[in-house]
């Protein structure tokens, strides 16, 4: 097991073998079996639940939406697109970023990366970088319900809160 949500008595968890993995979900009462198409036949790297629909990301940083019969079904995005990518010094050197974590919101969803995190939504997918560091970004969910939650980011000293589409810097030297 690498990752685990829960939610009431349910409990979701991103379970892992050799260079692949599915999502096990725990009803409260028993678990549900897991059959071959819900396996997800690459290096995992994390899980989210949001609304009570299991997100995962792969290492490669390929992203599946797990449906009600826990069949994972790809998400479409372009990881050409500059967010994706560390453009290290010309677009000669594309690499792209790795991906180490990932957070679900209304219409879209945050992946942290080594030195801040992606942010796709409706529009263009952006990076948010935290300046110069290369350090991991990890990112967590606060909040209890829809209306009050909300993602925070930490990367080296830099922090950043994640609600309602708006990403706030969070100057902890106040405190």
């Amino acid at each position: 097991m690498i990752a685990l949500a829960s939610d009431n008595r349910e409990i979701t968890m991103l379970v892992c073998g050799d260079r692949m993995g599915a999502v096990a979900r725990y009803n409260g009462r028993k678990w549900a079996a897991i059959t071959e198409a819900q396996v997800i036949d690459t290096l995992l790297a994390d899980l989210d639940v949001w609304q009570r629909v299991p997100i995962v990301l792969a290492r490669d940083g390929q992203v599946w939406r797990v449906d009600e019969a826990g069949v994972p079904r790809p998400v479409i995005w372009d990881r050409r697109q500059e967010a994706f990518l560390n453009l290290e010094g010309s677009a000669e050197r594309e690499v792209p970023r790795a991906t180490l974590a990932i957070r679900g919101f209304d219409g879209g969803a945050m992946v942290a990366s080594e030195g801040g995190v992606i942010v796709v939504g409706s529009g263009e997918p952006v990076f948010h970088s935290a300046g110069q560091t290369r350090e991991e970004t990890r990112i967590s969910r606060v909040g209890t319900t829809a209306a009050t939650a909300a993602i925070v980011a930490m990367c080296g000293t830099h922090v950043w809160m994640f609600q309602n589409g708006e990403l706030t810097v969070l100057d902890l030297k106040d405190w």
